[in-house]
């Protein structure tokens, strides 16, 4: 296995020709940031983290069933990361029908980091939009 100085080399190649490829086609930074992150997965093992920045640039850019997938892979690879479980929550409360399961993701991030203020922030914007509904 390649240490980590061999792969920066080709991890910023792939990064630059990502970046290039994608200013010339008059993408815009949104879109850049989710190549970037995605040639970070593409170069070596997937990482919890890099996922979950990936699922909050699918967020960003309104692609939540895409933002979904990758806050699950991500708790996949590591059940212990409360920002993927935060995001995964602050995901699925925008549709009415999985808002149960927002508070669920929501509960388990609760229970990693106790004291993690974006946890409570999206709960109490959870209760706000459930109040609305009824």
């Amino acid at each position: 296995m390649a240490d980590q100085a061999s792969d920066t080399p080709v991890l910023d190649l792939l990064t630059r020709m990502t970046a290039d490829s994608m200013v010339s086609a008059g993408l815009d930074g949104q879109s850049l940031m989710i190549a970037r992150i995605a040639a970070l997965v593409a170069v070596g093992a997937p990482t919890a983290s890099y996922l979950t920045n990936l699922g909050y640039a699918y967020q960003l850019l309104g692609r939540r069933p895409d933002a979904v997938a990758k806050y699950r892979e991500a708790i996949r690879i590591d059940d212990k990361f409360a920002s993927a479980w935060i995001n995964l929550g602050t995901a699925l409360a925008q549709d009415p029908k999985t808002r149960a399961e927002a508070r669920s993701a929501l509960t388990t991030a609760q229970k990693i980091d106790p004291t993690d203020p974006r946890v409570k922030a999206n709960l109490e914007e959870l209760d706000a939009l459930e109040k609305q509904q009824h």
